[in-house]
Protein backbone atom coordinates (compact mmCIF):
# COMPACT_ATOMS: atom_id res chain seq x y z
CA UNK A 1 0.00 0.00 0.00
CA UNK A 2 2.87 2.36 0.76
CA UNK A 3 4.45 1.73 -2.63
CA UNK A 4 1.26 2.98 -4.35
CA UNK A 5 1.48 6.30 -2.53
CA UNK A 6 5.12 6.73 -3.47
CA UNK A 7 4.39 6.08 -7.15
CA UNK A 8 1.45 8.47 -7.07
CA UNK A 9 3.67 11.18 -5.57
CA UNK A 10 6.31 10.68 -8.24
CA UNK A 11 3.66 10.70 -10.97
CA UNK A 12 2.25 13.97 -9.64
CA UNK A 13 5.70 15.55 -9.62
CA UNK A 14 6.39 14.32 -13.14
CA UNK A 15 3.08 15.67 -14.36
CA UNK A 16 3.76 19.05 -12.79
CA UNK A 17 7.27 19.08 -14.21
CA UNK A 18 5.98 18.16 -17.69
CA UNK A 19 3.34 20.92 -17.49
CA UNK A 20 5.91 23.47 -16.40
CA UNK A 21 8.31 22.49 -19.17
CA UNK A 22 5.52 22.68 -21.79
CA UNK A 23 4.62 26.12 -20.46
CA UNK A 24 8.20 27.32 -20.76
CA UNK A 25 8.91 25.92 -24.21
CA UNK A 26 5.52 26.98 -25.62
CA UNK A 27 4.41 23.51 -26.71
CA UNK A 28 1.16 23.90 -24.76
CA UNK A 29 0.04 26.42 -27.42
CA UNK A 30 -0.22 23.73 -30.10
CA UNK A 31 -2.03 21.31 -27.83
CA UNK A 32 -5.51 20.24 -28.99
CA UNK A 33 -7.12 21.21 -25.67
CA UNK A 34 -5.57 24.67 -25.85
CA UNK A 35 -6.82 25.22 -29.41
CA UNK A 36 -10.35 24.26 -28.40
CA UNK A 37 -10.37 26.61 -25.39
CA UNK A 38 -8.33 29.53 -26.71
CA UNK A 39 -11.31 31.92 -26.63
CA UNK A 40 -11.97 31.12 -22.99
CA UNK A 41 -8.27 31.54 -22.17
CA UNK A 42 -8.24 34.96 -23.85
CA UNK A 43 -11.39 35.88 -21.97
CA UNK A 44 -9.72 34.93 -18.66
CA UNK A 45 -6.64 36.95 -19.57
CA UNK A 46 -8.86 39.93 -20.44
CA UNK A 47 -10.74 39.62 -17.13
CA UNK A 48 -7.43 39.44 -15.28
CA UNK A 49 -6.24 42.65 -16.94
CA UNK A 50 -9.50 44.41 -16.10
CA UNK A 51 -9.24 43.21 -12.51
CA UNK A 52 -5.64 44.44 -12.16
CA UNK A 53 -6.55 47.79 -13.71
CA UNK A 54 -9.48 48.11 -11.33
CA UNK A 55 -7.27 47.40 -8.31
CA UNK A 56 -4.68 49.97 -9.40
CA UNK A 57 -7.38 52.57 -9.99
CA UNK A 58 -8.99 51.90 -6.61
CA UNK A 59 -5.65 52.19 -4.81
CA UNK A 60 -4.91 55.48 -6.58
CA UNK A 61 -8.30 56.88 -5.56
CA UNK A 62 -7.76 55.67 -2.00
CA UNK A 63 -4.40 57.47 -1.82
CA UNK A 64 -5.99 60.65 -3.19
CA UNK A 65 -8.79 60.48 -0.63
CA UNK A 66 -6.28 60.05 2.21
CA UNK A 67 -4.25 63.03 0.97
CA UNK A 68 -7.37 65.18 0.73
CA UNK A 69 -8.49 64.13 4.23
CA UNK A 70 -5.09 65.18 5.56
CA UNK A 71 -5.37 68.51 3.75
CA UNK A 72 -8.87 69.03 5.19
CA UNK A 73 -7.57 68.49 8.72
CA UNK A 74 -4.81 71.05 8.13
CA UNK A 75 -7.31 73.56 6.73
CA UNK A 76 -9.64 73.00 9.70
CA UNK A 77 -6.77 73.90 12.03
CA UNK A 78 -6.09 77.07 10.00
CA UNK A 79 -9.80 77.93 10.10
CA UNK A 80 -9.94 77.53 13.88
CA UNK A 81 -6.90 79.81 14.24
CA UNK A 82 -8.36 82.46 11.95
CA UNK A 83 -11.73 82.34 13.72
CA UNK A 84 -9.99 82.87 17.03
CA UNK A 85 -8.01 85.82 15.64
CA UNK A 86 -11.17 87.34 14.14
CA UNK A 87 -13.02 87.03 17.46
CA UNK A 88 -10.17 88.75 19.24
CA UNK A 89 -9.95 91.51 16.60
CA UNK A 90 -13.67 92.26 16.77
CA UNK A 91 -13.71 92.89 20.51
CA UNK A 92 -14.33 96.56 21.37
CA UNK A 93 -11.03 96.87 23.22
CA UNK A 94 -9.06 95.52 20.25
CA UNK A 95 -10.88 97.89 17.90
CA UNK A 96 -10.13 100.80 20.22
CA UNK A 97 -6.43 99.90 20.35
CA UNK A 98 -6.19 99.88 16.55
CA UNK A 99 -8.07 103.16 16.12
CA UNK A 100 -6.36 104.99 19.00
CA UNK A 101 -3.32 105.76 16.83
CA UNK A 102 -5.51 107.44 14.20
CA UNK A 103 -6.98 109.93 16.66
CA UNK A 104 -10.21 108.21 17.62
CA UNK A 105 -11.18 108.37 21.26
CA UNK A 106 -13.42 106.13 23.26
CA UNK A 107 -16.89 107.43 24.02
CA UNK A 108 -17.24 107.99 27.74
CA UNK A 109 -20.77 109.36 27.65
CA UNK A 110 -23.59 107.11 28.70
CA UNK A 111 -25.78 105.76 25.99
CA UNK A 112 -29.09 107.52 25.45
CA UNK A 113 -32.08 105.30 24.83
CA UNK A 114 -34.72 106.87 22.65
CA UNK A 115 -38.24 105.71 23.33
CA UNK A 116 -41.32 106.32 21.25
Amino acid sequence: MNSGKKNKGKKGFKTIRRSFVSLLDGSFLVNDWTRRHIRFIFFLVFLSLVYITNIISAEKKHRNIRAQEKQIKELEAVLATQNSELNNMSKPTAIYERLKDKGFVRNTDAYIIIEK
